[in-house]
């Protein structure tokens, strides 16, 4: 497994940490809506294909860990 790159993670944070928030500009806005039309696409594909899906309403986790 490769080590991760310290330098462009701390590029990649600094950038971060400078980005004016706009989340009304309409770059922003468009972005936003490319991401909502890509995973309606995926959802529809997804239950073309058979998958069903449902909403976990317990408070017990499903799983015993993230991994």
């Amino acid at each position: 497994m490769s080590q991760p790159d310290e330098g462009y993670a701390r590029y990649c944070a600094d950038a971060y940490q400078q980005a004016r928030h706009a989340p009304m500009e309409f770059r922003t806005l468009e972005s936003y809506r490319a991401l909502i039309t890509e995973i309606r696409e995926q959802f529809e594909s997804f239950s073309r294909a058979g998958y069903i899906f449902s909403m976990w309403r317990s408070e017990a986790q499903p799983y015993r860990s993230s991994r």
